[in-house]
C-alpha cells in the first residue's frame, strides 16, 4: 500500500492535536494540583542597580510594608541571618520557604525625587498571601486557545489539498500551545523545578517564539507565492533562523544551569525582551504582506476573503504593539488589563481567516452538519476513552506495580492512548458511513456507486485511459467477463470503430448502418440486441449494445455479454444501471474527443504560429502590427536594430509613446483617419527619421490591413525598410558620374590650355636665343620660362589624373607620386594655411604598382589632413624604407580621431564630417587600394595633437622575391 504525502500529513495533523492536547491537559491537572504560590505582592526585575521593585500592588504584605515602586532589594532576613539578593529567582526562593501567612523582613535602598540614595531601610512583610488565581485571564486565555485549535484543524479537514492548510494548522497548533500552557514552577526535593514542568515551559517559550515567523511566511505565501520570493537566494526558511537560536538558549537555560549557573539565568530577561520584540515586527510585517497580497488580487473573491483576513491582522498586530509590546520593551509593568488586551485580539487572526475561508467557498449545509455531526461524536468517543484512560490506567499500573515512578504511569498512560488514536480514523469512518446511511437511506448504495463512477470518468482525459478505467468500473459492478466500447471515428462521420475488448474471442466485425441500426432498436427497449443486427456483423459473445447518445448524437456503444462471472445472467437491473450510467459515459467520451481534436489543432495552430514567427524574425525588414487602439502587439527583431527600440518596451506600449510626432503625423496622414486601420495598401518612400539614438536614417513604409479570426480589421501591419545605405550608395554612384564628366572637362581644358602655354614657352625660348645673357630682360624671361614649363607640368599632372587608367602595375618612384600629388593641391594647401614638409628618402627603391591608384590613396588622405586643420597647421610627409617595405607617413597636427571611432574609420559610409562634407567612402576606397598592393595602412592618432598615417608596401624587389617563391 502506497503512503501519499496528503495521509502523512493527515496523520501528522491527529497526532499532534492529539499530543498537543493531552499535553495541556497534564499541564492542566498539576495546575489545579499545584499549591497556591507565596506573594509579596511585587513585580521583581533584575537592573544594573540590583534588584528594583517595577510594581507593587496595592494592599499586598509588601505595600502595607512600605515597599514602593523603584526601591531595590538589598538584602532578606531569613533564619537569623541577613541573605544577598543577587536575582529576583533568590526573592521566590524565600517566599516558597516562609510560606503562606510567613513573614519576612527586606531591607531595601530608597531614592529621593533626584535619585540620591537614601540609604538602606527595613521593611517588615508579615502575613505572605497566595498569588492571585486569575482565573478570568486563564479561562480567556483558555478559550482563544482552543479558538485556535480548533479553527486549525477544521480548515485543514475542510481544505486538506488547498495550499498551506498545513502551514496554517502549525501557526494555530503553536498559539494553541503558547496560549494554553503554564507552568507552576514546582520546585523539587532537589532545589530546582521539575522535568515535566520544565518541559511546560520550554514548550510554552519554543511555540511562542516559532508562531511569528510561521505567520510571517504564510502571509508572504498565502493565497499564491510572489515572483520576487523565486530567487534562489531569497529563501523563506531564513525567517526561523532568530526563532531556533532563540529557542536553543531556552533549552540551555532551562536545563543547563548547573554548566553555567547566573550566567544562565541572567539572558532570561534578554530573551523575553527578544520573543516579544520578534512577536510583534513578525505581526506588523505579516499585515504589510497580506496588504500587498490584497492589492495583487485579481479577483472579487478572493480580494473579499484577503480583505477579512488583512483587517482582522491589522487589528490584533496594532493591539499586540500598543498594549503589549511597546510598554513590555520599555521596560514598563504589564498590567493585567494590557495584557488582556494586548493578548486577548489575537483571536481575531484565526477568526478571520475561518470566516473568510467558510463565508466566501460554496459549501453544502447539510454536509456541514453531517460531517460536523461526525466529527463531533467521533472526537467525544474518544475523548470518552481519553478520559477513563485518563482515571484508570494509572491505578492499574499501581496495582500491577507498586513501586512503579510516575514517570512510568505517565509514559504507558501515553502509550495507550496513542493507541487510541490511531483508533479516530476508523471510528470516525464507521460513523460517516451509518449517518450517510441513515441520511440517504437506500439512495446510499446508489450515490456511493455513481460518486466512484463519477470520479473514474472525471479523473481522465485521455480516451485511452479513459476506456481502460471505464471497462474495470463496469467490469467490477456488473462482474461482465465479456465488454466492449465500440466509439464513433473522429475523422469520419458515420464511421464506428472497436477501441476496446476485453474478454471476447475472436473479431468483431460492425455492420455498415450500425448508427442507424442501433437507434432504431434501441428506442424502445433502451439498448439493442446482437443477435438482430444481420448477418454482415460478427460481436463474438457480445449480446447487449447499449447507446451512448450526448445532444442528440451517437458517440459510443456499449457492448457486454449475457452472463456474469459467476454464470449467471445480467439481470434487468443490471441492464438499467448500464442504461443510467450510458449519459455519463457519453459526455466523458464526447469531452475525450472534443479534447483530443482542440489538442490537436492547438499544436497545429502552435505550429502555424511558430511558423509565422520564424518567418516574421528572419525577414530583414520591421514588421510591427497596430491594433486599432494604437497598442503595438508585433515588433521583431529587425525593428529593433532598425530604430533601436527593445521589443519589451514597444510591445503593449502606444504607438503615441514609441514613434516621435513627426512619424505620428506623417502615419496618420497615409492612414487618413484617427484610427490605426487602413483599407487598402499605402506606401510612404524615403521617409527621412530618426532612431532612438538620434541618427538619422532613411525609410520606406508600406501598410496593409490587418485582420483578426473573424475576417474584421483590427489594425495595420506596418512594413519598414532602412534604405539609407541604398541611398547613400545611390549618391555616391551620382557623384562618381559626375566625377567622370568634371575629368572629362578636365581632360579637355588641359588641352587646350596645353596650346597656348606650347607656344608662350616656344616663344620666350625665342627670345632668349635673340637677348645676350648679360641683359636683364634674359632674367625676366628665364623666370616666364619657368613659370610656363610649371603650369604645363601641373595641366599634365591633372590630365594623367583625369585620365581613367586600368589595374596595370608597373615599376615608379613614389617619391615622384607624392610630389605630382602635392603640386595638384598646393593651391588648396596654401589657401587653408598649411605648411607642407617634406622628408623624402634619398635613392628609395622603385615600388611596383599603379600610380595613378596610390595618388587617389595620398589625395584621401591630405585631404582629410588638410580638413582636420581647419585653422592650419603643418603637413609632414616622410618616405622611408624598412625591411623591404617602402613606407609613407602622413603626419598632420589637426584635432585628431576619438578612441571610440579608430576602428570605425575605414567602414564604408562612415564619417564624422557634416552633411555634404564627406561621404564616407575615401579611407574604405584608400584601404582596398592599399589591400591591393600587398600593404598594409596604420593610424596613430591623439585628439587634439594630431594623427599620422603609415601606410607599408612592398619594394618592387620584394615583390619579384615573392612572386619567385
Amino acid at each position: 500500500m502506497k503512503i501519499t504525502g496528503a495521509a502523512i500529513k493527515a496523520f501528522l495533523v491527529v497526532a499532534l492535536t492529539v499530543g498537543a492536547v493531552l499535553f495541556v491537559a497534564m499541564n492542566t491537572r498539576d495546575r489545579v494540583k499545584a499549591p497556591p504560590t507565596p506573594d509579596d505582592g511585587v513585580v521583581w526585575v533584575a537592573t544594573e542597580e540590583g534588584v528594583t521593585a517595577l510594581d507593587v500592588r496595592s494592599g499586598s504584605p509588601a505595600f502595607n510594608a512600605g515597599i514602593r515602586p523603584g526601591q531595590i532589594l538589598r538584602y532578606i532576613y531569613h533564619d537569623g541571618a541577613w541573605e544577598y539578593i543577587e536575582r529576583p529567582d533568590d526573592v521566590a526562593y524565600y517566599l516558597d520557604d516562609v510560606g503562606i501567612n510567613g513573614n519576612l523582613v527586606y531591607e531595601v535602598e530608597r531614592f529621593n525625587s533626584l535619585g540620591v540614595s537614601q540609604g538602606l531601610w527595613e521593611g517588615d512583610v508579615k502575613q505572605i498571601e497566595p498569588a492571585p488565581l486569575r482565573r478570568v485571564e486563564t479561562f480567556y486565555f483558555g478559550l482563544i486557545a482552543i479558538v485556535y485549535l480548533i479553527i486549525g484543524v477544521f480548515v485543514f479537514l475542510r481544505q486538506g489539498r488547498a495550499p498551506y492548510s498545513f502551514h496554517f494548522f502549525w501557526i494555530c497548533l503553536t498559539a494553541f500551545l503558547f496560549y494554553a500552557l503554564k507552568p507552576t514552577l514546582t520546585v523539587g526535593p532537589d532545589g530546582e523545578w521539575e522535568l515535566f514542568d520544565r518541559c511546560v515551559l520550554l514548550v510554552d517559550h519554543v511555540a511562542f517564539l516559532l508562531a511569528a515567523p510561521l505567520f510571517v511566511h504564510f502571509c508572504m505565501v498565502f493565497p499564491s507565492k510572489p515572483e520576487w520570493l523565486s530567487v534562489r537566494w531569497l529563501s523563506p526558511s531564513a525567517l526561523y533562523i532568530p526563532a531556533v537560536t532563540m529557542g536553543v538558549a531556552e533549552a540551555v537555560l532551562l536545563f543547563g544551569q548547573n554548566l553555567a549557573g547566573d550566567y544562565l539565568v541572567a539572558g532570561r530577561s534578554l530573551l523575553d525582551t527578544v520573543g516579544v520584540g520578534q512577536f510583534a515586527i513578525g505581526a506588523v510585517a505579516a499585515d504589510v504582506l497580506l496588504v500587498n497580497s490584497y492589492l495583487r488580487a485579481r479577483t472579487p473573491a478572493l480580494r473579499l476573503q484577503l480583505r477579512w483576513i488583512m483587517w482582522g491582522v491589522a487589528l490584533a498586530a496594532g493591539a499586540f504593539a500598543v498594549f503589549y509590546a511597546i510598554p513590555y520593551l520599555l521596560g514598563q509593568a504589564v498590567s493585567t488589563a494590557s495584557e488582556v488586551l494586548g493578548l486577548g485580539p489575537l483571536i481575531l487572526v484565526p477568526l478571520s481567516f475561518g470566516y473568510s475561508i467558510v463565508r466566501y467557498r460554496m459549501m453544502d449545509v447539510d454536509v456541514i452538519v453531517r460531517r460536523s455531526f461526525v466529527h463531533v461524536v467521533a472526537t467525544a468517543t474518544v475523548a470518552a476513552l481519553y478520559l477513563l484512560l485518563l482515571l484508570t490506567v494509572g491505578d492499574v499500573v499501581k496495582e500491577i506495580n507498586p513501586t512503579a515512578s510516575t514517570w512510568v504511569v505517565r509514559a504507558v498512560t501515553v502509550a495507550v492512548m496513542l493507541l487510541i488514536t490511531i483508533l479516530f480514523a476508523p471510528v470516525k469512518t464507521w460513523l460517516q458511513q451509518t449517518a450517510d446511511r441513515l441520511f440517504y437511506g437506500e439512495r446510499y448504495t446508489l450515490r456511493k456507486g455513481l460518486g466512484e463512477f463519477g470520479r473514474a470518468l472525471a479523473s481522465t482525459s485521455e480516451l485511452d485511459s479513459l476506456l481502460a478505467s471505464l471497462a474495470a468500473r463496469l467490469r467490477r459492478m456488473l462482474s461482465a467477463d465479456q465488454l466492449a466500447i465500440v466509439v464513433e471515428n473522429a475523422h469520419q462521420t458515420g464511421r464506428f470503430d472497436v477501441l476496446l475488448a476485453d474478454g471476447i474471442d475472436g473479431d468483431i466485425r460492425i455492420p455498415s448502418d450500425f448508427s442507424r441500426w442501433v437507434r432504431a432498436n434501441a428506442v424502445m427497449r433502451g439498448y439493442a440486441l446482437a443477435d438482430e443486427s444481420g448477418q454482415d456483423a460478427e460481436w463474438a459473445g457480445v449480446h447487449y449494445l447499449v447507446p451512448c447518445v450526448v445532444r442528440d448524437r451517437l458517440v459510443a456503444v456499449i457492448g457486454i455479454g449475457r452472463q456474469t462471472s459467476d454464470g449467471s445472467l445480467l439481470t434487468s437491473e443490471d441492464i438499467e444501471i448500464l442504461r443510467a450510467l450510458s449519459g455519463y459515459v457519453a459526455v466523458a467520451i464526447d469531452n475525450s474527443l472534443l479534447l483530443q481534436s482542440e489538442r490537436e489543432k492547438s499544436e497545429a495552430l502552435a505550429h502555424l504560429q511558430q511558423f509565422s514567427a520564424s518567418i516574421i524574425e528572419s525577414v530583414n525588414v520591421g514588421i510591427l502590427v497596430i491594433d486599432s487602439s494604437g497598442i503595438i502587439t508585433t515588433w521583431n527583431s529587425a525593428l529593433e536594430e532598425m530604430l533601436g527600440i527593445g521589443r519589451d518596451e514597444a510591445l503593449g506600449s502606444s504607438a503615441l509613446q514609441i514613434f516621435n510626432e513627426e512619424m505620428i503625423t506623417t502615419l496618420r496622414a497615409v492612414t487618413g483617419t484617427a484610427a490605426w486601420v487602413v483599407g487598402d495598401v499605402r506606401h510612404l518612400y524615403k521617409f527621412r527619421t530618426v532612431r532612438r539614438d538620434d541618427r538619422p536614417i532613411v525609410i520606406n513604409l508600406s501598410l496593409a490591413p490587418f485582420e483578426d479570426t473573424a475576417h474584421t480589421l483590427a489594425g495595420t501591419l506596418v512594413v519598414v525598410e532602412d534604405v539609407t545605405d541604398r541611398l547613400k550608395l545611390e549618391d555616391q554612384l551620382q557623384q562618381s558620374d559626375k566625377l567622370s564628366s568634371i575629368g572629362l572637362l578636365a581632360a579637355g581644358v588641359a588641352h587646350e590650355v596645353n596650346t597656348p602655354l606650347a607656344g608662350i614657352s616656344s616663344y620666350t625660348q625665342m627670345l632668349l636665343g635673340q637677348i645676350p645673357d648679360s641683359d636683364p630682360k634674359s632674367r625676366l624671361l628665364e623666370k616666364v620660362l619657368l613659370q610656363t614649363e610649371r603650369a604645363s607640368g601641373i595641366v599634365n599632372n591633372l590630365l594623367n589624373f583625369s585620365r581613367t587608367s586600368g589595374s596595370d602595375f608597373a615599376a615608379l618612384d613614389l617619391n615622384r607620386v607624392l610630389e605630382d600629388t602635392l603640386q595638384l593641391m598646393e593651391i588648396q594647401l596654401h589657401k587653408s594655411n598649411v605648411t607642407i614638409k617634406r622628408t623624402y628618402a634619398e635613392e628609395l627603391p622603385e615600388a611596383y604598382g599603379n600610380a595613378s591608384k596610390l595618388q587617389q590613396v595620398f589625395m584621401n588622405l591630405i585631404l582629410n589632413a588638410r580638413d582636420a586643420m581647419a585653422s592650419g597647421g603643418t603637413l609632414d610627409i616622410e618616405t622611408e624604407t624598412a625591411d623591404h617595405m617602402l613606407v609613407v607617413r602622413i603626419r598632420d597636427t589637426g584635432i585628431g580621431i576619438a578612441a571610440e571611432n579608430i576602428t570605425k574609420i575605414y567602414d564604408p559610409f562612415y564619417t564624422t564630417k557634416s552633411v555634404g562634407q564627406g561621404t564616407g567612402l575615401g579611407l574604405a576606397v584608400s584601404y582596398g587600394i592599399v589591400q591591393e598592393h600587398a600593404g598594409r595602412i596604420f593610424v596613430d592618432s591623439q585628439p587634439g595633437v594630431g594623427t599620422t598615417f603609415t601606410i607599408k608596401i612592398p619594394s618592387r624587389y620584394r615583390r619579384l622575391q615573392v612572386a619567385s617563391d
